[in-house]
């Protein structure tokens, strides 16, 4: 039986456990974070500009976007089929434009890579302890992850 300073000493050599794993897990996370990170890259970037060669420059209304929802977010597609639901009076449409990447400031990199490890969701999905950190807080979301793919609440 434990008694004392058997605990005195169980808990600070826990304490010290938890701080050092604490500092390698965050370190090694927010080394291992890839922010910005690209739509596209290699085999998808080339189909993406074959892609284009077809599509820049068109407009793509409810009636044709169908030919390219393998290309739009679920959220967005299911808008296009059913704008009335949305509130829109008409059809929806928009034009499609060459991909680029979108630039992101050296600061908003390095805030992201220093602060997302700490980014904590509870349980009613609210975003937690971030608010006077900067960054992105999900630079990596997990989509197989039916919370963080917008299917489940």
């Amino acid at each position: 039986m434990l008694q004392g300073k058997h605990i005195v000493w169980l808990g600070y050599l826990l304490g010290w456990f938890m701080f050092v794993l604490f500092f390698c897990v965050s370190s090694s996370l927010a080394q291992g974070i890839k922010f910005p990170t690209p739509s596209f890259e290699g085999e998808e970037l080339a189909k993406a500009r074959e892609w284009e060669k077809t599509w820049v420059g068109k407009k793509v209304t409810t009636a044709e976007v169908d030919q390219v929802k393998d290309l739009l977010p679920e959220a967005v597609y299911h808008i296009m089929k059913n704008p009335k639901d949305f509130g829109a009076e008409g059809d929806m449409w928009f034009e499609v434009v060459p991909y680029r990447e979108y630039k992101v400031s050296p600061g908003l990199i390095e805030s992201t890579q220093k602060f997302a490890p700490q980014a904590k969701l509870d349980e009613n999905l609210d975003l937690v302890s971030y608010g006077k950190i900067a960054g992105i807080p999900f630079p990596q979301p997990d989509t197989s992850d039916p919370v963080v793919a917008g299917t489940q609440a």
